[in-house]
């Protein structure tokens, strides 16, 4: 590091006039090209070949170094520089914790994996380019969206990105990379109606917003259900009744209530029955693995999914399904067409 700023500080401040760049010449010295990362650095004052060496006016170097000028001391002749991997990204009792050393530190504990995510990055942005693909922010803002809903709302989303140490600009960028993704594998997956269908009657539940509340009575025999609806019919407490009878042991505090669930949460033959019960009715005797039950539904909100009013949202989750299963192809593929060098090494 110090080798690189005393080189930083060997350069040439070049102050100079007008640009005269026709014969390949500024102030009578030949111009140098600046090759940096396969990139031509530019600037308003060229590299110029002075004793045999290349010249680079300082506040170029700088800029390519992440240093600062911090300003100019015309009497001393003195040019003060600032940030940099020197500078310290924390103090402790006034010793510093510098940007090299921080560096250093990931490079060593996780340098390979982050080099690694950031080369697939780049090459999903390379083919996106290729293909003509752009990502506007409204698209980002809709995907933003989706998962603010999905997840439950704003507070809900805040708490994630908290859990995730994650910001809503990182989330924002991730989107864009999926959404870059997601373009690039479209043309490959079949979205047709009958491949849409099948995949919304596997996944029913999944597209199923009803939620019921309700309590039941869990006895051993059908003889024991029927003198519990017996009772229950007769206007006795369905609470105390299940506090009594129930062999369910959570009953004795909780009154056989269950709380709200929606499909999928309980065993089919239960679900069966407090699903399409009324409201308020109590059931007849019915039988599941645990036993035999008396149910009641004391509420129930949402409606069972209907294929052609939800279909966009099938279409959503199944590309995103899809997507995620071929992601690893299609990142295969860019790798094995790309030239990639890399000197970070895995552990």
């Amino acid at each position: 590091m110090k080798r690189r700023i005393a080189g930083l500080l060997a350069a040439c401040l070049l102050i100079g006039g007008t640009v005269a760049w026709a014969d390949n010449t500024f102030e009578g010295l030949p111009i140098v090209r600046v090759i940096l990362n396969q990139q031509e650095v530019t600037n308003d004052v060229p590299a110029v070949l002075l004793g045999g060496r290349t010249m680079l006016p300082l506040r170029k170097i700088a800029e390519l170094s992440g240093l600062t000028i911090d300003r100019w001391d015309g009497d001393t002749n003195t040019v003060y520089l600032g940030g940099g991997a020197a500078a310290p990204v924390a103090t402790v009792n006034g010793e510093p914790i510098t940007q090299s050393a921080l560096y250093n530190r990931m490079m060593m504990e996780g340098g390979a994996h982050y080099v690694d995510i950031m080369i697939s990055e780049l090459l999903v942005d390379q083919a996106a380019r290729q293909a003509g693909i752009t990502i506007h922010a409204a698209e980002i803002d809709r995907e933003i969206e989706r998962v603010r809903v999905r997840i439950g709302g704003e507070a809900q989303l805040q708490e994630a990105l908290r859990a995730a140490n994650m910001t809503m600009e990182q989330l924002r960028s991730a989107q864009a990379h999926r959404l870059k993704v997601t373009k690039l594998l479209a043309p490959r997956i079949d979205i047709s109606d009958s491949v849409l269908r099948a995949y919304f009657e596997r996944n029913r539940t999944q597209f199923d917003n009803r939620r019921v509340h309700a309590r039941h009575i869990l006895v051993a025999t059908e003889a024991e259900a029927k003198a519990v609806k017996a009772e229950l019919d007769k206007g006795a407490d369905f609470a105390a009744v299940a506090k009594a009878e129930s062999t369910e042991p959570a009953a004795q505090y909780s009154g056989g209530d269950l709380g709200t669930f929606g499909p999928g949460q309980m065993v089919p033959e239960f679900e069966q029955v407090v699903f399409t019960l009324p409201v308020g009715a109590i059931s007849d005797p019915f039988q599941t693995a645990f036993g035999w039950h008396v149910a009641q539904v004391l509420e129930r909100t949402g409606s069972a999914p209907d294929f052609a009013l939800i279909k966009d949202d099938v279409r959503a989750a199944y590309l995103e399904m899809a997507v995620q299963d071929q992601a690893p192809s299609l990142l295969a593929e860019l790798r094995a067409k790309a030239n990639i060098t890399t000197t970070v090494k895995q552990k």
